[in-house]
């Protein structure tokens, strides 16, 4: 885990959802903020899910596709990303 993964970790109360600028610009986002909610941690890292239904891990490298445009983002900690 990086110092920012442990850091978004530490500020993010189970259940919640924080607005995170530098993920939000490296996932290609045009507006400077962006609410992402954390789904589950993962050997690759912490995977978040944005309003635009991306996965993504804290470094902002989008892998995965999930509910594109239609993605909730009120998902507890611990859910599964797949």
């Amino acid at each position: 885990m990086t110092c920012t993964e442990a850091r978004i970790l530490a500020a993010l109360r189970p259940g919640g959802v924080l607005t995170v600028t530098a993920i939000a610009r490296s996932a290609g986002f045009s507006t400077v903020r962006s609410r992402v909610a954390l789904l589950a941690l993962s050997r690759r890292g912490l995977v978040w899910q944005t309003p635009r239904g991306w996965v993504l891990t804290a470094s902002g490298y989008r892998y995965a596709g999930l509910e594109r445009g239609s993605a909730a983002l009120d998902v507890p900690i611990g859910a599964a990303a797949s």
